[in-house]
């Protein structure tokens, strides 16, 4: 007589096989999403950036009068809370947003300031702030 369907080691195998696939499969599915996320935030700076910038083009300043900051058309991303990062006078001309995770376990946040320059700034687990710079 013949025995269908599988063995103990046969199935063992199949299961060491989808353990090891995913084990190596996981961290780079999270580190795509991550970038992804990062990637998000970046457009919402630039595109704050470009209202930003037409208000200053328009009225010769950020504010309304007295009102220290505009509000800005993206305040959020579905991960980034975005808002201005320091207490630059607005009428400079100069400004700088910052992109903050709402995940606490995601240490990622990006720094733009007026000129484009976009900073990736992450906290490592000595709490020490390693940023990267990029021009978008």
């Amino acid at each position: 007589m013949i025995a269908r369907g599988f063995s103990l080691l046969e199935i063992m195998l199949v299961l060491v096989l989808v353990a090891l696939m995913l084990s190596l499969g996981f961290p780079l599915w999270q580190h795509q999403m991550r970038r992804m996320h990062v990637g998000e935030a970046r457009l919402a700076l630039l595109y704050n950036a470009r209202f930003l910038e037409s208000r200053l083009t328009e009225r010769q300043q950020y504010a309304w009068g007295d009102q220290a900051w505009p509000k800005l058309p993206i305040s959020h991303t579905s991960h980034y809370q975005i808002s201005f990062s320091s207490n630059i006078e607005y009428r400079s001309g100069r400004y700088r947003l910052k992109a903050i995770a709402l995940d606490p376990a995601n240490s990622v946040y990006l720094l733009m300031d007026q000129d484009g320059w976009i900073v990736e700034c992450n906290r490592n687990w000595l709490s020490r702030e390693i940023c990267t710079e990029g021009r978008e």
